[in-house]
């Protein structure tokens, strides 16, 4: 059985930025993909997390990182699983 139901369409949201990303818009995109979660939450830091259909790990960053969101977009694209 698939970690995310069928109905889930694979569409691509872009991320606006290319850099590191704050909190709200680590929430923004992960209320719009149903396998994009925020993982590691130390406060100050955490980790964007996109994950498959079968809930294995894909791509993970550190919301610091200094191309975090280019990143993000690449993985989005070809794995993000968009919300209906």
């Amino acid at each position: 059985m698939a970690f995310f139901s069928d109905f889930f369409c694979k569409t691509y949201v872009p991320f606006t930025t290319r850099k590191s990303f704050s909190r709200e818009q680590a929430l923004t995109i992960t209320t719009a993909y149903c396998n994009v979660f925020i993982e590691n939450d130390q406060g100050t830091h955490f980790r964007r997390v996109i994950r498959n259909a079968e809930g294995q790990l894909r791509w993970r960053c550190w919301n610091f990182e200094s191309d975090a969101g280019k990143q993000l977009n690449v993985w989005l694209a070809s794995e993000g699983f968009l919300r209906q």
